[in-house]
C-alpha cells in the first residue's frame, strides 16, 4: 500500500527509479470523404514517440441501420512504432507522412482508395493480448457483431478485448443508423444530411473532438485549399468540442468527460495548481478510462494514485500539496506508468479497471465509487512533491 511510500524526506524518495516514458495511442483526425476519388484517407493517431504499437487494433464498424454493427475493417498495427513526432498515420499510399498503408487485412488487397466508407460507422481503437481473442477480432470480418441492434457489439462485451478509445460518425440519413459500444458521437455535417468529410481534435488529443466544425471536402490531389493535417499538429479552433450526442449507453469513447472533482490542489513552481481530469465510460464493461494531469511543472515524474474513501491528507510525506484521498491507496507505477511531465506538463494514462494495484489488482466491480489523483515531483524552489486535486468515478 501507499502508505508505506507516503514518509518521504527527502522528497526524492517520491520514485524510486524513472522508467521509460510512456503513454496510450489516441485517435486524433480522420479523413474518409473527399470530391472525386476517396484516395486520400487516413486515420491519425498521437502517442509517445517511440511507444511501442503490439497488440493494437483499428476497426470499423459500420453504422447504417441494419448493417450496424458489422465489422468493415481490421488493421492489426503491431510490429509499428510512433515515430518520432508522435504522429501515426494510417491512410493511403498517398498520404502524406502515411506509416501504415491500409491496403492490408482481411480485406486486403483493396487498392489505394475507399478504404472508409462515407457513411454512418463507429471507429474503435483495441489493446488485444489473448492470441484466441485476437483470431476471434478477425473472424468477425464482414460479421454483425450486434445481432440484437442494442448498440453493444461482441467486441464491446468480451473482456478479452479493450476499447481504449472510440467515436462514431452519423450522416442523419436514418434515423435508424447507430454507433455501439458507448462511442462518442460526431455528424452529421450541419449542412447535410451527410457525413462529415473529416474529423479532428483541436490543438491535438487530449481535447474533445469538435463537433460542429470539419475537415473539408477538397481532394488534396487537387491542389485546392485542405485544412487535413495528416501527421502534423492539429490547429486550435474556434468549434464547439461538446461530444455531441450520447450514444447507446449515455456516452464514453475517451471524448467523454466522466467523474466529478473535489479537494484543492496547491500551486506548484508553474505558478498555478496541477488538476485531473478523466475521460471515457463509467461501464465497468468497457474498460475504457483514461487519466489526464494538466498545469504540472515540466520534465517531473509522476504516478496516479487511487482509493475508494475520499479524505484530505496536508502534506503528507513533506510534500507540499495536500492528498485527498484516505484508506487502502494503489499506485500505478507498474512498467511505464511511471510518467513524465515532458515539455507541456501534463501526463496521460489509461488503467485496466480489471485490476486496479491493490495488492495483487482488484476489479472495478458495478456501484463502485473509486477515487483519483496524481502525486508528481517538483522544485518549489528546492525539491519537494505535490498532488493534483481529486476526481471520484462512480461506475456502473
Amino acid at each position: 500500500m501507499i502508505q508505506r511510500t507516503l514518509r518521504l524526506a527527502p522528497a526524492a524518495g517520491l520514485l524510486l527509479a524513472a522508467p521509460a516514458l510512456a503513454q496510450g495511442p489516441h485517435f486524433n483526425e480522420a479523413y474518409a470523404s473527399m470530391s472525386g476519388t476517396d484516395n486520400y484517407e487516413y486515420i491519425e493517431l498521437v502517442g509517445t514517440p517511440g511507444a511501442s504499437l503490439d497488440n493494437y487494433f483499428v476497426v470499423v464498424m459500420d453504422g447504417d441501420s441494419l448493417a450496424a454493427g458489422t465489422v468493415d475493417r481490421v488493421w492489426d498495427l503491431t510490429g509499428n512504432t510512433i515515430p518520432a513526432d508522435g504522429y501515426f498515420v494510417l491512410g493511403s499510399i498517398n498520404v502524406a507522412n502515411v506509416d501504415y498503408d491500409m491496403d492490408q487485412g482481411p480485406h486486403a488487397p483493396y487498392g489505394d482508395a475507399n478504404h472508409l466508407e462515407n457513411g454512418s460507422n463507429t471507429f474503435m481503437l483495441l489493446n488485444i493480448t489473448d492470441p484466441a481473442a485476437i483470431a476471434d477480432l478477425y473472424s468477425y470480418y464482414n460479421t454483425d457483431t450486434d445481432s440484437d441492434d442494442d448498440g453493444t457489439t461482441a467486441i464491446g462485451t468480451d473482456p478479452r478485448m479493450t476499447i481504449v478509445e472510440s467515436f462514431g460518425v452519423l450522416d442523419g440519413s436514418d434515423p435508424t443508423d447507430a454507433v455501439m459500444d458507448c462511442a462518442v458521437v460526431l455528424g452529421p455535417d450541419l449542412s447535410g444530411p451527410y457525413s462529415p468529410a473529416g474529423y479532428f481534435r483541436p490543438g491535438d488529443y487530449p481535447s474533445d473532438w469538435c463537433s460542429d466544425t470539419w475537415l473539408d471536402f477538397t481532394n488534396p490531389s487537387s491542389g485546392g485549399l485542405s485544412n487535413h493535417t495528416p501527421g502534423t499538429a492539429n490547429p486550435a479552433s474556434t468549434c464547439s468540442t461538446l461530444p455531441g450526442t450520447s450514444g447507446p449507453c449515455g456516452g464514453g469513447g475517451g471524448g467523454t468527460s466522466i467523474g466529478t472533482n473535489y479537494c484543492t490542489a496547491v500551486a506548484n513552481s508553474s505558478g498555478v495548481a496541477a488538476s485531473i481530469s478523466a475521460f471515457g465510460s463509467t461501464l465497468v464493461g468497457q474498460n475504457n478510462v483514461a487519466l489526464t494531469a494538466t498545469s504540472m511543472p515540466t520534465n517531473q515524474f509522476s504516478y496516479f494514485v487511487c482509493g475508494q474513501v475520499p479524505g484530505f491528507v496536508a502534506g503528507p510525506g513533506g510534500a507540499q500539496g495536500n492528498l485527498c484521498i484516505i484508506g487502502q491507496l494503489g499506485r500505478f507505477t507498474a512498467p511505464g506508468q511511471v510518467l513524465n511531465s515532458g515539455a507541456a506538463g501534463e501526463v496521460s494514462l489509461t488503467i485496466d479497471l480489471t485490476s486496479i494495484p491493490i495488492g495483487q489488482g482488484v476489479a472495478v466491480a458495478p456501484g463502485d465509487t473509486w477515487n483519483f489523483t496524481l502525486w508528481y515531483r517538483d522544485n518549489n524552489p528546492t525539491p519537494t512533491s505535490n498532488f493534483t486535486d481529486a476526481i471520484g468515478i462512480t461506475f456502473q
